[in-house]
């Protein structure tokens, strides 16, 4: 099962190029930097460690999660929902 450290700080390292914009558009919510990067490697770390659990495409294995640090700031339901879709999806989509 791929899910070693060095595994997950290379999809944060791709993450943190393709969805920069994300950072920055949480942040203009009041989100910090630093709970938004939490918030996305702990995505890593559920995918890398659950991606076998589920079968079917990449886009039927992507859930919709939403996490209360970000609605607690007034990011809408919607966009914390496609956020995490966004970042499952790629997720899944190295590992193939």
């Amino acid at each position: 099962m791929r899910q070693g450290p060095q595994d997950i700080n290379r999809i944060m390292a791709l993450i943190n190029r393709r969805f920069d914009n994300y950072y920055a558009e949480l942040q203009r919510y009041g989100v910090r930097r630093a709970d938004t990067r939490n918030i996305f490697r702990n995505t890593v770390r559920y995918v890398l460690r659950n991606e076998d659990n589920y079968t079917g495409t990449i886009e039927q294995r992507t859930n919709a999660l939403a996490f209360s640090i970000l609605r607690r700031n007034g990011v809408p339901n919607a966009r914390i929902n496609q956020i995490m879709r966004d970042i499952i999806r790629f997720t899944l989509g190295l590992l193939q």
